[in-house]
């Protein structure tokens, strides 16, 4: 294959020889490195192919042994440039092109984030509009540095980040770690409170003084563990207060109760078969479409759409903001049907189960009770739960409850 594309961009021509010395002159050429390819014999003339550079070499052969090489054809990237330089409006779309692209290669274009898990791109991105770092913008104007300092003070669970400008496009690469403890501690003095009203089931404070007790009911906001040690002299009074970073094990009870229902009729969606194709190009802002006008949408009648965008781009690095989208719509029409009890009930439990995953990923949780209510229009699950979590919630210590006023000994109010 790659030595088609060679052979293309070189030149190559389909040449007839004639004459008299036919055999010797291919024995000579064959002895002088001159290659030939897709020889074919005649009775009296010759059909080969041979590349622009080595024809020139020839004509000294062709002398020589009195044969007449003539040109049939001609294919190649030097003949293609030769006949494009007499079309003056191509030469010029080329140009233009070729400048339209160059143009477009100096702004931004496209950000693509990765590795992040517990942000969404869509806040990173919002991020960094805030700090003028967006698509359409011009690529010398970005430092990848700033980039990387503001992602990490404006989102406290990144612990690495890097930068990377591609082309006219953005590549930020994330890691995130459990870090917000170890930040919040360089910044300021946090007490532990309650995010919610619930009950303590077990309290270990590694740093800071524990304010509850196993068992007892708390209240949302209500102090868990304080972050003021009090620092006392031999006889016992309080000489000193020391703010700290409250830390520890918090694990909070409470219960909750989760309902989900399933109807016993549904519409089901029933294709008719008709189907519609159209084509658009988006560019920034502006969306032109391309489609038969005779063929529209019904407004009364209902379709399920299917979109397909495709990006203009040069390799993985250059992405311009040129997208070409087409888009199916499939006209359907809805039919009444009916779950039978036990589908229902198969459905509504499903549907608990989502629920019941999702309070997995906050803590441990227990089901205290369950029941199946079958309605005249729908089937009821109620679930209630006993979910147990670690407390995350903080707030900082004021400086008024850690500061002491000094008692002076020498005034007449001190006893």
């Amino acid at each position: 294959m790659w030595k088609k594309i060679l052979r293309w961009i070189l030149g190559i021509l389909t040449v007839e020889i004639s004459g008299e010395g036919k055999e010797r002159f291919l024995s000579i050429c064959t002895k002088r490195n001159i290659c030939f390819w897709n020889i074919s014999f005649d009775q009296e003339k010759i059909l080969l192919n041979i590349l622009l550079f080595d024809f020139w070499r020839i004509k000294e052969v062709a002398l020589k042994t009195k044969v007449f090489p003539v040109v049939r054809k001609r294919r190649g990237f030097p003949f293609w440039m030769t006949s494009m330089l007499w079309r003056k409006g191509a030469v010029l779309g080329v140009v233009t092109g070729a400048l339209f692209v160059w143009g477009l290669s100096l702004f931004l274009w496209n950000i693509k984030v990765e590795g992040q898990c517990m942000y969404s791109k869509e806040s990173i991105v919002n991020c960094l509009e805030k700090h003028r770092v967006t698509t359409g913008v011009r690529v010398k104007s970005i430092t990848c540095n700033k980039i990387e300092e503001i992602l990490r003070k404006e989102f406290d669970h990144i612990s690495w980040v890097s930068a990377q400008i591609s082309g006219s496009k953005l590549n930020i690469r994330i890691v995130e770690g459990e870090n917000l403890f170890q930040k919040k501690k360089k910044m300021k003095k946090l007490h532990l409170i309650a995010h919610r009203d619930a009950k303590v089931k077990s309290i270990v404070a590694r740093t800071g003084l524990p304010c509850v007790k196993e068992g007892q009911q708390v209240k949302k906001g209500e102090l868990l563990i304080s972050g003021i040690i009090p620092m006392v002299d031999d006889s016992g009074e309080i000489t000193k207060k020391k703010p700290v970073t409250a830390d520890g094990d918090v694990w909070l009870c409470y219960e909750e109760t989760k309902v989900e229902s399933c109807a016993y009729e549904y519409f089901y969606r029933k294709f008719t078969g008709w189907r519609k194709k159209t084509v658009s190009l988006k560019f920034g802002g502006k969306e032109i479409f391309f489609g038969n006008p005779l063929k529209r949408f019904n407004k009364s009648k209902k379709y399920d759409i299917i979109s397909n965008v495709c990006n203009f781009s040069i390799g993985n690095s250059y992405v311009f903001p040129i997208r070409m989208c087409t888009k199916e719509g499939r006209e359907y029409t809805l039919l009444r049907k009916k779950y039978s009890e036990i589908e229902a009930i198969q459905i509504a439990k499903k549907k608990m189960n989502v629920k019941l995953k999702q309070i997995e990923k906050r803590g441990n949780f227990r089901v205290i009770e369950k029941q199946i209510q079958k309605k005249e229009k729908e089937v009821v699950i109620t679930t209630k739960v006993e979910i147990c979590e670690k407390a995350y919630q903080y707030k900082k210590i004021g400086k008024n409850e850690w500061r002491m006023s000094k008692i002076n000994e020498l005034d007449g109010n001190h006893d």
